[in-house]
């Protein structure tokens, strides 16, 4: 699918104001609205920040590029080809860590990526949070043992 007038084009010399673009897995583009107006069934996230904590990222190469390099059945094959190296983190991790959220998945319901943009976002808000709770009852206990008040 192609966006005519889109690619490559300088939207700092646009005036007014932007939104993020996406794009739905059938293909249209649209935006996602973020007022409370247009949402429902509010909760809270079934992941904690252990959990995000949890999950450590990969250098790693793609088994396409690899190829590239190796089978000379590729159509690209090219032996002198350099596999450039990637980082990032694997679905079936979030997926184990209560962070399937983040996941999108194949029509057969395998996982298939990572939304980034979200998981960017949201997890460190999570971790940031749980982090602000323990500072928070840690300089209540430092006050009350500062101050002799402190029974156990």
């Amino acid at each position: 699918m192609s966006s005519v007038g889109a690619y490559n084009n300088d939207l700092s010399l646009i005036a007014g104001a932007r939104q993020t673009v996406w794009q739905h897995n059938t293909g249209p583009y649209g935006f996602s609205p973020s007022s409370i107006l247009s949402k429902t069934n509010l909760t809270k996230p079934p992941f904690s920040a252990a959990d995000v904590l949890a999950v450590q990222p990969f250098l790693f190469q793609y088994k396409g590029q690899v190829a590239i390099k190796t089978d000379p059945k590729n159509a690209a094959y090219d032996p002198a080809y350099v596999v450039p190296w990637e980082i990032g983190l694997m679905a079936e991790h979030l997926i184990a860590h209560n962070m399937g959220c983040f996941v999108f998945y194949h029509d057969d319901g395998t996982p298939k990526g990572i939304n980034y943009d979200l998981f960017g976002a949201i997890a460190p808000l999570v971790v940031l949070a749980d982090q602000e709770a323990r500072l928070t009852s840690l300089e209540t206990r430092f006050s009350a043992l500062a101050t002799g008040r402190y029974y156990t």
